[in-house]
């Protein structure tokens, strides 16, 4: 099962990959200046729209099948039998639950401080990273 959903979150990144990649299958490029503000930028449209949705979905789907699994399968590691390892179970969950939670508040946090960043920039016309 897992593996089937590791093919599911591959098969998105691809498919996203090959739709970055070739030209044909992305807008034609647009200045983030003045024709962003002004809404001239053309959108994703027809079979480009179809491949992003597509590429998005099956990653969604292959993430939120192997979130699912990746704690028991985890557990699975230690023998219940044993004292020492039934004891570790629960120190398990707690530490993947806590990473879980860490890397959701890192993730919000950097992605906020990116659209700031790049917000003030197309403001303003300086570099982002200045």
């Amino acid at each position: 099962m897992a593996e089937s959903l590791l093919q599911l979150l591959f098969s998105g990144w691809v498919l996203l990959t090959v739709q970055a990649h070739f030209p044909s299958l992305k807008p034609p490029a647009c200045d983030m200046g003045s024709a962003y503000k002004a809404g001239i930028c053309k959108q994703v449209e027809g079979g480009q729209t179809i491949i992003l949705y597509t590429g998005l979905y099956v990653m969604a789907l292959g993430v939120g099948g192997i979130k699912g699994s990746l704690p028991i399968h985890g557990v699975e590691q230690f023998n219940e039998n044993d004292g020492k390892e039934r004891k570790l179970i629960s120190n398990f969950f707690n530490w993947f639950l806590y990473s879980i939670s860490i890397a959701l508040v890192l993730a919000f946090f950097l992605s906020y401080t990116l659209y700031a960043k790049l917000t003030r920039c197309l403001r303003s016309n300086n570099s982002l990273f200045a």
